[in-house]
């Protein structure tokens, strides 16, 4: 067969038993048929690489999502500690002196020892 020639043979099967094939012809196939064969098995090897690319890209947003839980669940505790947070200031923002000689009602002042006042006693 001449190189570059496109001769493909086609084969009849018939299944006389299970498992086995006899060969009835060979005859040349058609070109157009070849070049359909042959543009099927392209388009199957594409779409087996988008099957698995999309595999891939199915994974990778899964993995994505996880991150994205648990910004979100971060981002509420950095929001409650700085809700205390607000509550804290507001409290030392209430503490001034004029508050704490009126003897505001809510808030109460304990004396704190560093542990030297004692030894300054004995």
């Amino acid at each position: 067969m001449p190189q570059g020639s496109a001769h493909h043979e086609h084969a009849t099967n018939v299944n006389t038993n299970p498992g086995t094939t006899t060969r009835m012809s060979t005859t040349p196939a058609p070109q157009h048929i070849v070049d359909k064969v042959n543009e099927k098995q392209m388009e199957l090897r594409q779409l087996e690489q988008i099957a698995n690319h999309s595999e891939q890209v199915a994974k990778q947003l899964e993995s994505l999502s996880k991150h994205f839980k648990s910004l979100s669940n971060n981002a509420k505790k950095v929001d409650k500690a700085f809700t205390n947070w607000h509550t804290v200031f507001r409290t030392m923002g209430m503490l001034t002196d004029d508050t704490l000689n009126k003897g505001h009602p809510t808030i109460v002042k304990l004396p704190i020892h560093d542990g030297e006042d004692d030894k300054k006693q004995q």
